[in-house]
């Protein structure tokens, strides 16, 4: 069974997270693009840039004309 404290260290801020993987050069302009409504998580549109992203979750992003898909 996990503890609490585990399941807190796998999980991360989305906006650090696309900082991170280098989607977006910056973390303000990361938190920019997921409160424009840019990013979605699991198939849901994620408005919040402190939403947690764990392993295993997938990421849409539509970054100008193209949708990226990071699993």
């Amino acid at each position: 069974m996990s503890r609490p404290e585990d399941d807190a260290r796998e999980r991360l801020r989305l906006d650090k997270w696309l900082w991170f993987a280098r989607v977006e050069k910056t973390r303000e302009a990361a938190a920019s693009l997921v409160q424009q409504g840019h990013v979605r998580l699991n198939r849901n549109r994620i408005t919040k840039p402190a939403h947690d992203v764990k392993p295993g979750d997938v990421l849409t992003i539509v970054l100008n004309t193209r949708v990226r898909v990071l699993h």
